[in-house]
């Protein structure tokens, strides 16, 4: 049922579209986005997708990055389509599993609430670029589910303003996982893994190319 209603909420969205494609690299020259779909025909994004890792002492941080098409993004002129890169992210001490956010991107792929909404399932980036240059490097979106704010009595991951990917080549990367605002804990918990990079600066390595599939 869920999966009908996704389907149903897509089609009502992209049925207002125009069918105007346009490179994605050429999104900066439109002033007016509604409508179109800003589609990576040169393969801008392949060079982000994949498997990523950071690993220090007894922690590793793997992130697992997808492209999705179409993806129905907001702009002030109205909804477009874009192609863009989201994913997940798992993180163990000593082997041990503390979080795996595949399920959050799995249950909220295709989520769309009128907002530009990247991180769904912990990370995401609309990159218009190879990422190699210092003035043109995508923001990260990240959502930091090592620390938590308690609203109406649920946990949800902080998130705050938007890192960066930095490319320092084609294999590695410099990563800011930076998060804002205050932590509450109304829930009655604390830190849930104090030891994670939260707030940090890191660099990540490739090591795969094509990240597993979600289904």
């Amino acid at each position: 049922m869920k999966s009908i209603f996704n389907i149903l909420l897509f089609l009502i969205i992209t049925t207002g579209f125009s069918q105007t494609i346009i490179p994605l690299e050429q999104f900066v020259n439109h002033t007016n986005q509604q409508g179109k779909y800003f589609k990576d025909l040169n393969g801008i994004l392949d060079a982000y997708t994949g498997v990523w890792r950071w690993q220090e002492g007894n922690r590793e941080l793997t992130f697992y990055l997808y492209k999705q098409e179409a993806a129905t993004l907001q702009s002030l002129s109205g909804p477009y389509l874009q192609d863009v890169i989201v994913g997940y992210y798992i993180y163990k001490e000593s082997g041990t599993v503390l979080i795996n956010t595949r399920q959050e991107l799995i249950d909220t792929y295709d989520l769309y609430d009128g907002k530009m909404i990247l991180s769904r399932g912990g990370v995401g980036m609309n990159p218009r670029n190879t990422g190699y240059l210092v003035s043109t490097a995508p923001a990260f979106y990240f959502k930091d589910y090592s620390k938590t704010n308690c609203l109406d009595g649920v946990h949800r991951p902080m998130q705050g303003s938007p890192g960066y990917w930095r490319f320092e080549n084609p294999t590695t990367a410099r990563v800011g996982l930076f998060t804002a605002g205050l932590k509450f804990n109304h829930c009655g918990t604390n830190d849930l893994f104090p030891n994670f990079p939260s707030n940090s600066s890191i660099t990540l390595n490739k090591i795969a190319n094509v990240a597993p599939p979600l289904n």
